[in-house]
């Protein structure tokens, strides 16, 4: 969050200093960021009670993520939604001081609806691609809207940051549990952003990060409006099993290297017969060092992807690891149109492409690629 001036890294500090000296506290984490959140919430009151917006927006903003994290270790009750309501309110006032291309919007879901943000792209003319981005397991979409967001929206594409059942202002301020079929809450969202006049509904992809990495594959797997889908981490296969793995072990990896990608998928049937272009790709990031999800149950996710009618193809890259970041994206464009001209491998294996490190521009990366690949024949 620091890179988007939603954080400040003294702030987080002096607030860290004091949590030193309170070890053993029950309550210390909730006061200490409560009351930094409170400083800067009382900075933004009296700069917007001058007129400065923008300084006011900024603090809000942080004033908003600290409340967010002081909440984290409160537990259920009135006392935790106050502290959920006092976040959101502090981090849609800096959002929307910060942002004028930001629009709060609900998106209608069974009987009630999902809160979103709904960033566009300055500089999109005409219909434009739309990512739909779900959170993590304790993350939310006034986070998302940043890190993703912001950097979609410089490449000309719309962001609809949402909070599904049992995320963020979801769960905390509308009692709206998870579910294990997410497809419904993504289908909600396609059917909001596809009927948005900006936005290209043949060119809407799905993408979740860390939890919202496993909604986002099963998403991309029964809901097949989206034209591809990106999953970055999905650790939380077997969460108790991987709890347990890490007590027993608490030795750490040192491969930090590898990516496993699983692209690109189609719909199989007569599209295929067809060599019809509209195949879809799912982009699946993770390491060899998440303990969550060991290598061996990623090829879950294949099987996912076939249960919801789509066929997994994937692509060898180089092993070795790439000098600069930048040469291992240029040698998987390379690898992806190779692969894009040839038969899917008949044994169905997920194979992996290795990066030396995950430069700040792969998020924008996995996505071009799910975006781009409807260039290309799935066959």
């Amino acid at each position: 969050m620091a890179p988007y001036g939603a954080v400040a890294l003294g702030e987080i500090d002096e607030v860290c200093e004091r949590l030193k000296a309170r070890q053993g506290e029950p309550d210390a984490w909730r006061e200490e960021w409560c009351a930094m959140g409170k400083r800067l919430e009382r900075a933004a009151d009296a700069a917007a009670g001058e007129g400065r917006e923008l300084t006011a927006g900024n603090y809000y903003l942080r004033a908003g993520m600290y409340y967010f994290t002081g909440e984290r270790f409160v537990v259920p009750g009135e006392e935790k939604r106050e502290i959920g309501r006092k976040a959101l309110q502090c981090q849609h006032a800096g959002l929307e001081r910060r942002y004028p291309n930001l629009e709060r919007v609900e998106v209608p879901y069974e009987k009630t609806t999902l809160p979103a943000l709904f960033m566009k792209a300055p500089g999109a003319s005409g219909r434009a691609p739309t990512v739909v981005v779900f959170d993590g397991m304790d993350n939310c979409k006034e986070m998302s809207v940043l890190f993703a967001g912001l950097e979609f929206a410089r490449r000309g594409w719309h962001t609809l940051a949402i909070d599904g059942p049992g995320q963020g202002e979801s769960l905390r301020l509308r009692g709206l549990h998870a579910r294990h079929d997410y497809e419904v809450p993504g289908a909600a969202a396609y059917e909001y952003v596809a009927g948005r006049r900006e936005v290209d509904a043949q060119k809407v992809v799905v993408m979740g990060y860390s939890f919202g990495g496993y909604y986002a594959s099963r998403i991309a797997a029964f809901e097949k409006r989206y034209c591809a889908g990106v999953a970055m981490s999905a650790l939380h296969w077997d969460l108790a099993g991987g709890n347990a793995r890490s007590s027993a072990s608490t030795r750490p990896t040192q491969d930090h290297t590898a990516i496993d990608f699983s692209l690109p998928l189609d719909h199989g049937g007569r599209e295929r017969r067809r060599g019809d272009r509209a195949g879809r790709a799912l982009l699946a990031g993770g390491s060899r060092s998440e303990h969550h999800l060991p290598v061996s149950h990623r090829a879950r996710r294949g099987r996912q992807g076939r249960a919801g009618g789509l066929s997994p193809q994937a692509f060898r890259g180089d092993r070795r690891p790439a000098k600069r970041p930048e040469d291992s994206h240029r040698r998987g464009r390379r690898q992806l149109s190779r692969a894009s001209r040839q038969p899917a491998s008949r044994d169905r294996r997920h194979r992996r492409l290795d990066h030396s490190a995950l430069a700040p521009e792969s998020l924008t990366t996995f996505a071009h690629f799910a975006i781009s690949s409807r260039t290309y024949r799935l066959n």
